[in-house]
This record gives C-alpha cells, structure tokens and sequence, in this order.
C-alpha cells in the first residue's frame, strides 16, 4: 500500500498530467502559453499534491501507531449515546435519520471489533441499542413519575380536545372549506352585461386551407341590461332548476336573473356593397350543388360579465 501510494504521488499523477498539457512527462517551461495558463505539475512545483502528501503521511502514521499497539478489546460507547441529554438525544436522531450513515457506521465497526456476532446479528444489536437509548433519554418525564399515578384531569381535557380539534378538522375541515359556508365563500352578483352577436362565414378552399377566406359581420351589440335581480326558492323551483344535475347543487340567493333589450345600442352602419356581399354568401352558402363553392357558416354569440373586484383584490 505505501508504495503504491508513492507511485501515485510521485509518478502517476505528474506524469499524466503534465503528458495532457505539453506532451510529455514532464513541464516545458519554453511553451509559455500552455505554462502560464496551467503551470507545472512536476511533486516539487505542485502545493496541491504536496498537501495531498502530507495528509496521507499523518493517515499512515496513525494507522501505524495502531497496529503496533492493537485494537481494544471491548468497543467504547458511541459518542452519539455517551450522554443522557437533550442535546445528545437530537443529536442521535439526526445522525440516525440521515440515509446510509448508520450502516456505514455499524458495518465498520462489526469489521474492527472482536465479536461472535455475523453481520446481520450486528446490525440488529445496533438497532436495539439505539431504540433503547431513544426510548430512556426520550422518555424521562415518564420516569420520575410515580409509578401507578392517575393522569389529572386536566391533562385529559387539554390533550382531549387538542387531539380532537385536529382530527376534526382534517375530516370536516375539507368540506367546509370547499362549501358554500367558508369565509371567502361571499356572493359578488354580477353588475353589468354586454352581448355582441356576430355572423362568420368562410370561404372554405378544399386545395389549400391557408387560402380560406373568411367574413366577420357584426349584425347585434347591447350592454344595457332592462332587469337584473337575485332569483328567489320558489321562482328557481318553478324553472325545476333544483332537479337539473347541472343546477340542484346551485344556491337559489346565488344564482341572478338578467334579461336585456331585444334591440342594439347601435345601428348596423353597414354600406350597401357590404350588406349585398352578406346577402350573396348566405344564399351561395344556402345552395348544395357542386358548382356552388363550400362556405362554412357560424353562428358567434360573445358575452361578459362584470363584477365589482373582491376586498383583497382592491
């Protein structure tokens, strides 16, 4: 081992660098480019791998030091259950928490330390001996209490409702916050109304889509609502609104109702030409023979609400 490390140290690690950078085993101080840019890696011109040297000296001094002497006898207690405080018992519990910590540490020390014991059994004795220093450090308050003593009343109330104030709110909790009683559940009725109503019509090409044409005729405008109002039970009944699946679940206070003019705001300020080229697409549109083009009619019917925005929104 420590002459395999001196090969590493002083002709692997030099050599296959420097052969990376100049080609050769060792640094060429003449190709100034690459020697400015990424030195030399030559034992007695890198600090880095002296450093390196030196940590793996003191490693193996150590390690020396204690195959001369040997390895103790008996296992000394981890020095994460040494003590019985509140420091060393959370201490414990994260180092037992984190992932592979524990059997890293359990395995090296069934490695180095005189047992019987096979690996499995091992780790099952560290698992023990863990449990049993949580369930004494953690539980002391159980401890000093007398043995047979009656758990107060109040203590019963406290933990009581504690324990059924969170388990109740887990249930219901759900439900009545996605219900109509939750607190942001306010009705924000609807202000205003506006309605536009328009006729698309597209010429439609059957060689190549990108070539459609297509019409836009805005023929009905309104935003002014005649009545509007908060339905009441009996009239959402009489539409038989709470017997639709798509209505019963619906509160009656929140549902409104608006009806607006028959008639627009304003006139179709149409030209003569521009109302003939509507009047000649739907009748091209209305005929089926072959030697009409296709055109494609649609029917669009836009619609917005308004609403005064919510206190927190303001």
């Amino acid at each position: 081992m420590l002459v395999l490390y001196h090969y590493v140290i002083f002709w692997l690690f030099p050599n296959a660098s420097n052969n990376a950078i100049y080609g050769q085993p060792i640094c060429n101080e003449n190709d100034k480019d690459n020697y400015k840019n990424y030195g030399c890696y030559d034992f007695k011109k890198n600090y880095h791998l002296m450093i390196f040297y030196v940590i793996f000296c003191i490693y193996f001094m150590y390690s020396a030091v204690q195959i001369r002497h040997g390895y103790p006898d008996w296992k000394n207690p981890s020095s994460l259950t040494a003590n019985d405080n509140f420091l060393s018992l959370n201490l414990n519990l994260i180092f037992y928490n984190l992932p592979f910590l524990v059997e890293l540490k359990t395995v090296l020390d069934w490695c180095f330390t005189k047992t019987s014991l096979d690996i499995f059994q091992w780790l099952e004795l560290s698992e023990i001996n863990v449990a049993m220093y949580n369930a004494y450090n953690g539980n002391k308050s159980y401890y000093e209490r007398k043995l047979g003593e009656r758990i107060t009343g109040f203590e019963k109330r406290l933990c009581g409702c504690i324990c059924t104030s969170i388990m109740l709110f887990f249930l219901v909790g759900p439900f009545l916050f996605f219900s109509n009683l939750r607190f942001i559940a306010n009705f924000n009725p609807v202000n205003d109304l506006k309605i536009d109503f328009s006729m698309h019509i597209t010429h439609v090409n059957n060689t190549n889509t990108n070539l459609n044409q297509k019409y836009e005729f805005k023929l009905f405008s309104t935003d002014s609502p005649m009545i509007m109002y908060q339905m009441k039970k009996e009239e959402f009944d009489s539409y038989n609104y709470s017997k639709w699946p798509e209505t019963k679940f619906f509160e009656p206070e929140q549902v409104q109702v608006i009806r607006m003019k028959n008639s627009s705001d304003k006139m179709w300020a149409a030209s003569e030409d521009y109302k003939a080229l509507l009047f000649n697409l739907l009748d091209q549109a209305s005929r089926n023979d072959s030697t009409t083009p296709d055109f494609l009619v649609e029917s669009v019917l836009d619609y917005q609400f308004n609403r005064n925005l919510p206190a927190t929104a303001r």
